[in-house]
């Protein structure tokens, strides 16, 4: 696309060049070199056989290089939401959860013993969308152990007494009034903007998430115990995510572990094994080789028949499907890149983290904020706000862009008091600091 002037006579040379996509020379599958192709994944084709037979080798590659073939773990948890990449996800752990066939007579066990579905309904929330566990029973009932745990968004302020609840706008934190059901309609507050939205049940979501996963493993391994997550995140929607956080200002945790293959959160270890896989070899390994009773179901989002302008992730999900289509190697290029960010901070023992998303952030974000946007009229008096304080860059972005209000009254949820007690430093933590440039009473007394 090329930008010009609309009242210029001088023909913009860039005008007339045509999309670049390399087509292949020959009209053979590229495996078998015999059948003909019936899909292209970037310069190559493939027959249907030798497509279902690669797409399933490239997990089983990277299944093995992760996890030993003989051993059998006691679960494997996987977050489903019934779309496309879920439900590749859990046809591809299917076939290695089964027992399988190895060298001469031996048969290889199931890698897990017990399977473990975590499904997040977002009904409430967004309008249209629909409850889908149903759905998801379907996907899941040829499967040898499988157990379904369903949560609501609502959940993130569930057993929760002290949840904040504080005005973000430079005025003073508030003790927290709203009911269970209240914070949740709050936060997706029609004044918000959808990218507001869209950032606000993904971070609830995927907390939701770890946190049904990480009690599951309590009360089923013990408390502390280890355990595979498995995320359903495609290289296309890594490429989105990725190019999306930069554009919302999170570019300073993008490389912590959101759009990592492998990561450990909440003493879970989290893997993202779809990371090399695009959106398209999943929609076409979907249909040739899932039966049409358990096929996905693509649920309502905020931005569902919505314009590409409508929000950050619609805008990017559309600037990086065109550039595909012209140049077939943009996503796995750009997901690879992301694959490789790694964070340059301060340590993992001593790194900083906001209190509402978890990621690493920067101190005084909301200082930034302050010194490039006008947020507070002149002659306000400035007031302290610890809450402010704790928030990365793109969560209080998210929380004060409110269009309507000038001050926004939010109840968070309840980890927001777990990240903020590990954020505080005792008297003894700060003593221990800087006890090598303090200077003893009894030094003092000897001189």
């Amino acid at each position: 696309m090329s930008c010009s002037n609309p009242q210029s006579e001088v023909k913009d040379p860039g005008a007339d060049i045509p999309e670049r996509r390399t087509k292949p020379k020959n009209n053979q599958c590229i495996k078998c070199k015999t059948a003909a192709p019936v899909i292209q994944i970037r310069h190559a084709l493939y027959c249907r056989e030798c497509f279902v037979y690669a797409t399933s080798g490239k997990f089983l590659k990277w299944f093995l290089s992760n996890f030993k073939p003989n051993d059998v773990h006691p679960v494997f948890y996987v977050a489903v939401s019934g779309g496309p990449s879920s439900r590749y996800l859990l046809q591809l752990l299917h076939t290695q959860m089964s027992p399988r066939k190895g060298k001469g007579s031996f048969i290889r066990p199931g890698s897990a013993e017990k399977l473990v579905v975590i499904y997040v309904d977002q009904s409430k929330v967004v309008p249209g969308a629909e409850n889908l566990r149903n759905h998801i029973e379907d996907m899941v009932k040829d499967f040898p152990s499988v157990e379904i745990i369903e949560a609501d968004v609502s959940e993130s302020w569930k057993g929760s007494q002290a949840s904040i609840s504080a005005y973000l706008s430079g005025q003073p934190g508030q003790p927290p009034s709203a009911t269970a059901s209240e914070p949740t309609a709050d936060l997706f507050d029609s004044t918000l903007s959808t990218s507001s939205q869209e950032s606000h049940l993904a971070l609830l979501t995927h907390h939701i998430i770890l946190r049904e996963a990480r009690k599951h493993a309590d009360s089923l391994l013990g408390k502390d115990s280890t355990a595979p997550l498995f995320l359903g995140t495609s290289a296309t929607r890594v490429t989105i995510k990725l190019l999306s956080s930069m554009s919302r200002g999170r570019g300073w945790s993008v490389g912590s572990g959101e759009v990592q293959p492998e990561s450990t959160q909440y003493g879970l270890n989290v893997y993202q094994p779809l990371l090399n896989t695009s959106s398209k070899e999943i929609a076409y390994y979907n249909r040739f080789a899932i039966p049409a009773h358990s096929q996905a179901v693509v649920n309502r989002s905020f931005t569902t028949f919505s314009p590409p302008k409508s929000s950050i992730d619609r805008l990017t999900e559309e600037l990086v499907v065109s550039l595909e289509r012209g140049f077939p190697s943009t996503v796995s290029t750009v997901a690879r890149t992301g694959n490789k960010i790694s964070f340059a901070g301060e340590t993992k023992e001593g790194e900083r983290l906001c209190t509402l998303c978890g990621w690493p952030a920067r101190a005084k974000a909301n200082e930034w904020k302050n010194g490039i946007a006008i947020t507070k009229l002149a002659g306000e008096e400035d007031e302290s706000n610890p809450l402010a304080d704790m928030l990365c860059y793109g969560c209080y972005t998210n929380l004060t862009d409110s269009r309507a209000r000038s001050h926004v009254n939010y109840a968070l949820p309840g980890w927001t008091d777990e990240y903020a007690e590990k954020q505080k430093v005792t008297e003894s933590e700060m003593r221990k600091e800087i006890e090598d440039c303090l200077i003893d009473d009894n030094d003092n007394d000897n001189e």
